[in-house]
């Protein structure tokens, strides 16, 4: 007979659940990287709980650019690790939630044939960090790299040049423009979905794990102290490990555990 673990569905038994426990891991954070990490370590059978101050997704994850991008501008900088991080996480979510996530066409009007011809190469092998514009000969070379360093990750349609007259048809604003550049990455329409889409593949799991907001963490130490800012009710656990992820707001909460890093 297989046990089942049924997840506690009310706000008061997820507070009597947490009270006292002492679960492998206690993610800080309701963010998108707090509920990814969250999931991940549910979905592989650790014990976990995660513990938001506010709503989730409430913060910078909800105040992003909605753009889920391969990682094109790291290209220059000779960044190949990240922009191949990107690109998996750019295909993953354009595979996984394509109600969410779609292909976004981006459009570049380009007013130079040759400006930022001979920056761009400096800056790659690590000789300049000055920002330059960038004209079409540059921006043609990163296009056609980034397009062969993603072949056969995503599908997308490979960049494509516009002519003068196309160009300026499309933007009539820019008298000085010479040529345009296409290219595709992704956009999320709505990010908060994503991120309770996240939650809710945790819930559905019936993994041994427990998610809260409103759930502000007031002390960390050998136990760490949770106050209820609904109700006002204070509780207390004893994770083997506490997990950060309150992105802009890390060093409040490093502060709150007595370190800086």
């Amino acid at each position: 007979m297989t046990l089942q673990i049924v997840p506690p569905t009310t706000r008061a038994a997820r507070l009597d659940a947490m009270d006292g426990a002492v679960p492998k891991v206690l993610v800080i954070g309701g963010g998108i990287n707090g509920a990814s990490v969250y999931r991940e370590l549910a979905l592989n059978g650790v014990p976990v709980m995660l513990a938001e101050k506010s709503d989730f997704c409430a913060g910078a994850s909800s105040a992003l650019s909605r753009m889920v991008h391969g990682g094109l501008r790291y290209l220059e900088n000779g960044e190949f690790d990240l922009v191949r991080e990107a690109l998996d996480e750019r295909n993953r979510l354009l595979k996984n939630a394509p109600h969410l996530v779609s292909p976004l066409r981006t459009i570049v009007p380009i007013d130079s044939w040759v400006s930022g011809a001979l920056n761009a190469p400096l800056k790659f092998v690590g000789l300049s960090k000055a920002p330059s514009r960038r004209g079409a000969l540059p921006v043609k070379l990163g296009l056609s790299f980034y397009d062969l360093y993603t072949r056969g990750k995503g599908g997308l349609p490979r960049h494509a040049f516009w002519s003068s007259e196309k160009a300026k048809a499309r933007f009539p604003f820019r008298p000085d423009v010479r040529c345009a550049a296409t290219y595709y990455d992704g956009q999320v329409s709505h990010p908060e979905r994503v991120v309770t889409e996240i939650f809710e593949d945790v819930a559905r799991s019936g993994a041994d794990a427990v998610a809260l907001n409103h759930l502000e963490v007031t002390r960390v130490g050998a136990e760490v102290t949770l106050t209820d800012r609904i109700g006002g009710r204070e509780i207390t656990l004893r994770p083997e490990i506490v997990v950060n992820a309150t992105g802009a707001w890390i060093d409040r909460t490093n502060a709150r555990a007595g370190t800086t890093g």
